[in-house]
C-alpha cells in the first residue's frame, strides 16, 4: 500500500475516533463544569503549569526523534524508553525535591495535585514507545482505540465523583484514570521486551537530534505556559479557573482539526521529506482543509458565545465570556500554527521551529505583564494572540523555503464563506432565532453552519470537488 494510501486511510480511521473522543471529552467538560467551583480548575491548571516546568528535563522531542528516524529501528526503541521513562523519574523527583518550597507561596491542594500528577506521567512515559512505533507505521487503529476507551473510563469516574461531592479529586481523577487504562491496554495489546542496555551513541543522537526541540520545548512552555502562572499568581485561583475554562474550550477548533490531521500529517511529511513535488501537495492539501473547518468551528462558537456559556455550563461561568471570545481568535491561530511546527520537525529542521518560538517567549514575557496589569485576565487572552500571529508569519517564511504554499487559495478564499456567514448571523439569523434555550442554541448552530456549507460549495465548489475527488481516488488505491 502507498504512503498517502496509507496516511488517507488512517487520516479517516483516526477521525472517526479522535472526533468520538472530542464528543465525549466535551460533554465531560460540561458536566464537571456545572458541577464543580472554578476554583478547582484553577488549581489544576497551576498544578499542571509547575509539573510542566520541572518537567522540562524530558521535554527532549525524543518522540519526534524516533518517528524522523528511518534506520537502526530496534536500537532506537530502545533507547527511547530508557530515555522517557527516565527522564520522567528525573522530572518526580525535581518536583519532590521543590515542594516544599512550593508550599510556602501555593495552597496545600496545589502540590499535592502536581505531586499526583508528576508520578502519574512516570506511567504515562512507559508506554510512548510502543505508540510511537505503532503511529510511525501510520497503524492507528489500536492507539485511537485506547484513548477513546480510556477516555470514557475517566469521563465516568469523574462525573461519578463529581456527583457524589468528592470537588478537586474528580478533577484529579479524569487525569489520572486516563492515562492508568492507556498504560493497561498498550501493554496488553503489544507486550514489549525493551532492552535496557544503555546504548550511549544512540542516545547520544537523540539528544543531538532533540536539543533544538528542547530549545524550542522551553519556549513553546512559556508561550502558553505563562499566562496561567501569572494569572493564577497575582489574580487568583477562580480567574484562573475562568480562564483555563475558556482557554480550553477556544482550542476545540484546534485539537479537532489538527489534532486528527497533524497527528498522521507528521509521519506522512517524514516519508516524504525528499520529494519535494508530493511534498508541497500534501502540505497545501492539509492545509487548506484545515483552515476550512477550523474558521468556521472558531467563528461559530464566537457568535454563539454567549448563549454556549449560559445554557451548556450554566450563570457562574457567564464571567468567562469576554476571554473565551478573545482566545477564539488564538483557537484559529493555532490551528495553522500548529501545523508548521510539525511539517518543520518532520523534514528534520527543529532548529527553525526553535527560532520563532524564541522570539515568541520572549514577546510574551513582556506583554503578559503589562496587559494583565491593565486589562487583567482579558490582558492575557490578547497577550497570546499577539504571540500566535507574529509566530504565524515567523513560521511561513521558513515553510515557504521547503514547499510551495498557496495563499490566496488557501487563506483568502476558503475563509471567504466564514466571513459571510458571519454577517448572515448578525443580520439574519441571530436576530430572528430566540435565545436562553437548547433548542435554540441547536437551531443557532445549525443555520449558520447550513449557511456556511451553501456559502462554501458557492465559492469553493471546484476547489472542495478536486479535493474530494482525490480522496475518493486513493480510496480506490
Amino acid at each position: 500500500m502507498s504512503i498517502s494510501k496509507s496516511a488517507l486511510r488512517s487520516t479517516l480511521f483516526v477521525a472517526i475516533t479522535s472526533y468520538l473522543s472530542e464528543a465525549v471529552n466535551f460533554v465531560t467538560s460540561i458536566f464537571l463544569a456545572r458541577l464543580l467551583l472554578p476554583e478547582y480548575f484553577g488549581v489544576v491548571a497551576l498544578a499542571l503549569f509547575f509539573n510542566e516546568l520541572f518537567g522540562r528535563v524530558r521535554e527532549f522531542g525524543f518522540d519526534q526523534a524516533l518517528i524522523h528516524r528511518q534506520t537502526e529501528l530496534e536500537r532506537a526503541r530502545a533507547s527511547h524508553f530508557i530515555l522517557q521513562v527516565g527522564s520522567n523519574v528525573l522530572s518526580f523527583l525535581l518536583v519532590l525535591a521543590f515542594s516544599p518550597v512550593l508550599r510556602k507561596f501555593y495552597p496545600e491542594a496545589v502540590v499535592n495535585t502536581l505531586l499526583i500528577f508528576s508520578l502519574i506521567y512516570i506511567v504515562k512515559a512507559a508506554t510512548a514507545t510502543q505508540r510511537i512505533v505503532l503511529e510511525k507505521e501510520l497503524k492507528f487503529a489500536a492507539t485511537t482505540i485506547v484513548d477513546l476507551f480510556s477516555l470514557l473510563i475517566a469521563s465516568v469516574a469523574a462525573i461519578w465523583l463529581a456527583v457524589h461531592g468528592y470537588g478537586l479529586m474528580s478533577l484529579v481523577v479524569y487525569q489520572s484514570v486516563n492515562i492508568l487504562i492507556s498504560f493497561i491496554a498498550l501493554w496488553v495489546l503489544r507486550p514489549w521486551r525493551p532492552c535496557l542496555k544503555i546504548d550511549l551513541e544512540m542516545i547520544r543522537w537523540y539528544l543531538k537530534f532533540g536539543w533544538f526541540l528542547w530549545l524550542g520545548g522551553i519556549t513553546t512552555f512559556v508561550i502558553y505556559k505563562f499566562n496561567d502562572f501569572v494569572t493564577g499568581t497575582f489574580l487568583s485561583t477562580g480567574v484562573l479557573g475562568f480562564y483555563s475554562r475558556a482557554f480550553t474550550f477556544a482550542q476545540r477548533p484546534t485539537s479537532s482539526v489538527t489534532g486528527v490531521v497533524s497527528r498522521v500529517a507528521l509521519p506522512t511529511y517524514a516519508k516524504l521529506q525528499k520529494e519535494k513535488e508530493k511534498l508541497s501537495f500534501t502540505f497545501n492539501l492539509v492545509l487548506r482543509n484545515i483552515v476550512r473547518v477550523s474558521a468556521p468551528l472558531s467563528l461559530f462558537l464566537y457568535l454563539l458565545a454567549e448563549d454556549f456559556t449560559r445554557i451548556l455550563l450554566g450563570e457562574k461561568w457567564l464571567p468567562m465570556v469576554p476571554i473565551f471570545r478573545i482566545l477564539l481568535i488564538y483557537g484559529f491561530l493555532r490551528s495553522i500554527f500548529d501545523d508548521a511546527g510539525a511539517f518543520l520537525t518532520a523534514i528534520g529542521k527543529p532548529n527553525l521551529v526553535s527560532r520563532y518560538l524564541a522570539v515568541q517567549a520572549l514577546i510574551i514575557l513582556i506583554t503578559t505583564p503589562a496587559l494583565i496589569y491593565f486589562y487583567g485576565v482579558n490582558g492575557a487572552a490578547w497577550s497570546l494572540n499577539i504571540v500566535l500571529a507574529v509566530g504565524l508569519i515567523l513560521a511561513y517564511r521558513y515553510v515557504k523555503v521547503f514547499v510551495k504554499v498557496d495563499f490566496r487559495d488557501i487563506f483568502i478564499q476558503a475563509m471567504a464563506p466564514a466571513v459571510f456567514t458571519a454577517f448572515a448571523y448578525l443580520t439574519v439569523i441571530g436576530p430572528n432565532l430566540a435565545a436562553g434555550s437548547l433548542l435554540s442554541l441547536v437551531l443557532k448552530f445549525s443555520a449558520v453552519g447550513l449557511t456556511y456549507l451553501f456559502l462554501m460549495l458557492l465559492v469553493e465548489g471546484k476547489s472542495l470537488k478536486q479535493d474530494l475527488l482525490f480522496l475518493f481516488k486513493m480510496m480506490k488505491g
